[in-house]
């Protein structure tokens, strides 16, 4: 049995983090959760704090931390981190691969707040730095 869906907009946070795979080179280096010791570096973690949603369009909010084992080396990749989010306003429409090779892009960067130092448990192992992102991805058909 077959329920109808309206249509989706891509997962902001596979759009992310697909966006921001040239950086890091290897897919265990980008992902959803937080670094935790034995993960490598420098890691990025994506994770979608909300925003809105309606007929046309899917607005993310998302926070992108950037870890690294000094703070030089975090706030080195935070920039690039943050200056690669940027692309996305000169070229909105740029297209990622997500997972099952579905392409998709974000029609908009509509918010970028630049990357700070944030503590973190483990500050004696990694430095964090957190920029935010809002992002709109439009819907597609299926």
């Amino acid at each position: 049995m077959s329920t109808e869906l309206y249509p989706a907009a891509p997962n902001a946070e596979a759009f992310a983090r697909a966006w921001l795979l040239p950086l890091a080179g290897d897919l265990s280096l980008v992902g959803s959760q937080r670094w935790t010791a034995g993960m490598g570096l420098p890691y990025r973690a994506v994770s979608r704090l909300g925003g809105d949603s309606d007929l046309i369009v899917d607005v993310a909010v998302l926070r992108i931390h950037t870890f690294a084992a000094t703070y030089t080396d975090a706030a080195r990749e935070a920039d690039r981190t943050h200056r690669r989010m940027l692309l996305l306003a000169k070229d909105p429409l740029a297209e990622v691969t997500l997972a099952g090779g579905v392409k998709a892009s974000c029609s908009s960067l509509d918010r970028a707040l630049a990357p700070f130092e944030q503590q973190y448990g483990a500050e004696t192992i990694v430095t964090r730095f957190i920029g935010e992102y809002t992002l709109s991805l439009r819907f597609a058909a299926a």
